[in-house]
């Protein structure tokens, strides 16, 4: 391989040029790295947002008329993994809330960010539309509580545990699967209802 002297800056050194072949080889392996990682960005799925979160349970409350209580609990609910749940979401469905879990096993409702039903009427009537948050979740006030919900990798199902109780120890549970067809949300199944 042939050497060529180089001045610069009154200087001279000693430039070694990579040959022709290697040049190739590093250009395409950069080329090959970029594809494949073009690829990877492609097809990741991305994670929750917060507000990602909140818009799902209001679009639920919504479309399903979910009757709620006074208020709603600042804390999410645990729920107990079904092994039923399995029939309905895939491996990578699972794996998807297994990550989101661990993000937003922190999160607490806030104010301001979950909506009655009714809220147009209510705002008519000049009534809050924002469910009240009650922090303590005392039984002294007919609240409502939700779990951390189980959303699908491509947030088209949902499954999701809601409470009512309070009211002199009155209540009702059901951990429900709400799946979007036609741009709104069904009830398809569900389990464990009890009403006291």
């Amino acid at each position: 391989m042939k050497v060529f002297p180089q001045k610069t800056s009154g200087h001279t050194f000693l430039y070694r040029p990579y040959p022709a072949g290697k040049w190739n080889m590093i250009w395409c392996v950069s080329l090959i790295t970029a594809l494949m990682f073009s690829l990877y960005s492609c097809h990741r799925t991305k994670d929750l947002s917060e507000n990602e979160i909140y818009s799902i349970l209001n679009e639920i409350i919504t479309d399903d008329s979910v009757v709620l209580g006074q208020a709603v609990c600042a804390d999410f609910e645990n729920m107990a993994w079904n092994s039923d749940f399995g029939r309905f979401l895939s491996a990578d469905d699972i794996a998807f809330y297994e990550k989101q879990s661990l993000r937003f096993w922190k999160m607490k409702i806030k104010p301001g960010h979950l909506k009655y039903w009714y809220w147009e009427s209510a705002a008519r009537n000049k009534r809050v539309p924002y469910l009240p948050v009650d922090t303590l979740c005392s039984d002294t006030v007919y609240h409502s509580s939700f779990s951390l919900p189980i959303i699908s990798a491509d947030r088209q199902k949902v499954i999701l545990k809601i409470s009512r109780s309070g009211c002199f120890m009155c209540g009702s549970e059901e951990t429900v699967l709400y799946e979007k067809i036609k741009d709104h949300w069904h009830k398809t199944h569900s389990w464990n209802l009890y009403i006291e």
